[in-house]
C-alpha cells in the first residue's frame, strides 16, 4: 500500500456549513470539530464572517466552512468562491476537492418549512454549479 508522504498529497475534503441565522452551524461544528464542552455552548458567538478553519489527519485535508445564516449564498459571486475568506470569497478551492453541503435547520426555530425548503433549494442549486 502506498504511504503519503506529505500533506499535499492528501485528499481535500470541504465542510461547507449553511442555514439560517441562529440554527446552530457553529455551535454544532464547534461541538464537533473543535471539542466545545456542552457547558460552553452558550458561550458561542453568532457568526458574522465566513470562517474558514482546516485540520488535517492522516488521510484528508478537511477545510471547514461556516458561512454566516444572515447572508445569502447567492449573493456571494460563484467565480469568487475560491478565494480565501479575507478576500471575500469561501475559499472552497477548485474542482478537484470533495464539498459537503451541511445545512443547518433549527427545528424549534420561527421560520416555516416552505421558507427553508426554498433557501435549501436555492443552495443545492448554486453548490451544483461549482
Amino acid at each position: 500500500m502506498e504511504e503519503k508522504n506529505s500533506h499535499e498529497d492528501l485528499e481535500e475534503i470541504i465542510l461547507l456549513f449553511l442555514g439560517p441565522r441562529l440554527a446552530g452551524k457553529t455551535t454544532i461544528k464547534e461541538r464537533i470539530f473543535d471539542g466545545l464542552q456542552p457547558t460552553q455552548i452558550i458561550y458561542v458567538e453568532q457568526t458574522i464572517e465566513v470562517r474558514v478553519d482546516t485540520q488535517m489527519n492522516a488521510f484528508a485535508k478537511m477545510k471547514i466552512v461556516d458561512f454566516p445564516g444572515m447572508k445569502d449564498l447567492s449573493e456571494v459571486p460563484q467565480d469568487t468562491w475560491h478565494l480565501p475568506a479575507s478576500e471575500n470569497g469561501l475559499d472552497i478551492g477548485d474542482n478537484t476537492a470533495k464539498l459537503a453541503v451541511i445545512y443547518v435547520i433549527d427545528s424549534q426555530g420561527r421560520k416555516s418549512n416552505f421558507i427553508l425548503e426554498n433557501n435549501l433549494f436555492k443552495t443545492l442549486r448554486a453548490t451544483e454549479m461549482r
